[in-house]
């Protein structure tokens, strides 16, 4: 269960940072948090 949602949660921050990189001018996210949801779990 722990594999499952350290993977879930590095697909999570992967898309945060690849969606930072191409808007830089977003500043509305929350540079602490990352929103794990459930296209995460299910990404291979």
């Amino acid at each position: 269960m722990y594999a499952v949602c350290v993977d879930a949660w590095f697909y999570a921050a992967k898309r945060k940072v690849l969606a930072a990189d191409a808007d830089p001018t977003n500043k509305k996210d929350d540079v602490d948090s990352v929103d794990v949801e459930y296209e995460d779990f299910v990404t291979e």
